[in-house]
């Protein structure tokens, strides 16, 4: 599976590196990202990439890790999910104008928080906005967007407090000079080193999302084994969270809440949320439409194993239907991805085409719903499906593929119901 972060450099005054600047490859998906992944769901994804695929040395090797965070992700608590030594917490200036958000900045910075001023400008509540200064290690001065009797303005008055002053936007020699000339502390631009995008592969049993996915393709529901899985990456706790409350959670007790919001999923519902995850995090370099055609083949599969004598549990012929699409959402050939998963024999030999069973009939029936939706040629095993029954039946998956698909969109999305038609048993 290809993990990819990009990281800019930070130095300061001496120019010797002091820390990165995490972000996500956006322009190499034009398409994909703003659909299934919100501008959070895309942070979770870098800091789940960058400290448990890479490792945290291998992308900062041992400097500070900056991130920039939205204020949605503060009002919701998920800096906590981190220990304060963890990572330098990039805040954007408007916060000042929401009370509760900075009294939550408040609240960070006794915890021992490090905590960064994005793009600092004097507003019209300066006298509040220069109370909460103190509560930042850095503010940061984005040097090419004001002009320098501006720029020289703000210094006068940051230097009045105890904080370290970074000149970001750092991008032509002329504007390194005259940081040079100011005084900055720190240092940050193009001038100094183009952003620089790391890229690798790592197990699909390695990462949370996968391991979780795995343990659905064993045939079990484990409720304990999933809490256990989920809480080792923050990240994933946090878009759990979201999934599972579609609200704040308890910062303070979040092993609880977990436990708490696992309950309130059903089986299938949990299988169909860890599709979900697995394909918005894995998805990289394909076209838009992928997530919902696999999404919605894995729907056809439990509907065809609900209706017919196949010997197939439901649940397992969604995930199959997932796994049978995989090689192309990974871009390997189907035996690299079988050996990062825990699949069955009979699903490996209906994948690689060794045995025919009950599997290689589902893969065939969702096959041909894909080339003809109007007339499938199913094999004879749904002979007893009427024409109108399957006009019904993909009907139904378009619409759950929609709603599931359509909630990924919003920054805080709906809580996920999993299928909205009567349940599968």
């Amino acid at each position: 599976m290809q993990l990819s972060v990009i990281r800019q450099i930070i130095v300061n005054s001496d120019f010797a590196p002091v820390g990165y600047e995490l972000s996500y490859p956006f322009e190499k998906e034009p398409v994909l990202a703003p659909i299934y992944s919100s501008q959070d769901s895309v942070i979770c994804r870098v800091l789940t990439n960058a400290f448990f695929g890479f490792g945290r040395d291998a992308v900062s090797g041992g400097r500070d890790i900056y991130v920039n965070l939205t204020n949605m992700l503060l009002k919701e608590g998920f800096p906590e999910l981190f220990p304060p030594d963890q990572l330098v917490l990039e805040v954007a200036p408007n916060l000042f104008l929401d009370e509760k958000l900075a009294d939550y900045i408040s609240f960070l910075y006794r915890k021992g928080y490090h905590l960064l001023l994005k793009s600092y400008t004097p507003t019209a509540e300066r006298s509040r906005n220069n109370h909460y200064l103190n509560l930042f290690e850095t503010v940061c001065v984005d040097v090419s967007k004001y002009n320098r009797l501006k720029v020289k303005e703000f210094l006068k008055l940051l230097r009045k407090y105890r904080v370290k002053i970074m000149a970001e936007s750092v991008d032509t020699p002329e504007l390194l000079a005259f940081a040079q000339e100011e005084r900055f502390d720190l240092l940050q631009g193009k001038v100094l080193g183009e952003p620089e995008e790391l890229r690798g592969s790592v197990p699909l049993k390695k990462a949370a999302y996968g391991r979780l996915f795995n343990h659905f393709l064993t045939g079990r529901v484990n409720r304990a084994v999933c809490a256990h899985i989920i809480s080792q990456d923050p990240a994933l706790l946090h878009m759990f969270f979201r999934r599972a409350f579609n609200n704040l959670h308890n910062r303070k007790a979040p092993e609880a809440e977990l436990k708490r919001g696992l309950d309130r999923f059903t089986d299938d519902q949990l299988r169909h949320w860890s599709a979900v995850l697995l394909l918005d995090q894995t998805c990289h370099d394909v076209s838009d439409g992928t997530v919902p055609q696999v999404f919605r083949r894995g729907l056809v599969m439990e509907r065809l194993a609900y209706e017919t004598q196949l010997d197939v549990a439901p649940g397992r012929a969604f995930l199959f239907g997932i796994v049978s699409a995989l090689d192309r959402v990974f871009n390997e050939d189907m035996e690299t991805v079988l050996s990062q998963l825990t699949i069955g024999d009979s699903m490996r030999d209906a994948l690689l085409g060794t045995e025919k069973n009950g599997f290689t009939q589902l893969l065939n029936a969702a096959r041909s719903f894909e080339r003809d939706p109007d007339y499938p040629q199913l094999p004879w095993v749904f002979a007893n499906l009427g024409p109108n029954f399957i006009k019904q039946l993909l009907w139904e998956c378009n619409v759950n593929t929609e709603y599931i698909i359509r909630a990924l969109e919003y920054t805080v999305p709906y809580v996920y119901q999993g299928n909205i038609l009567p349940n599968i048993p």
